[in-house]
């Protein structure tokens, strides 16, 4: 069973996906790259997500 992770919903920590991307995020299968993000003008998202995300939930699926 998936782990909640319980992050803010907060603007810094929102990413738009197709819900099979959204799953693979979910699992640790996609690794963010803040680099290869596209971002709509005004938005930004917090690195602090980015680095969670790739250390607790990426890293844990290896």
């Amino acid at each position: 069973m998936q782990k909640s992770h319980n992050g803010p919903d907060i603007a810094n920590n929102i990413i738009v996906l197709c819900p099979n991307h959204h799953v693979m995020l979910d699992y640790g299968v996609i690794k963010l790259n803040i680099s290869e993000i596209r971002m709509n003008t005004g938005h930004s998202i917090s690195r602090e997500f980015i680095e969670y995300h790739k250390e607790k939930i990426f890293g844990a699926s290896y």
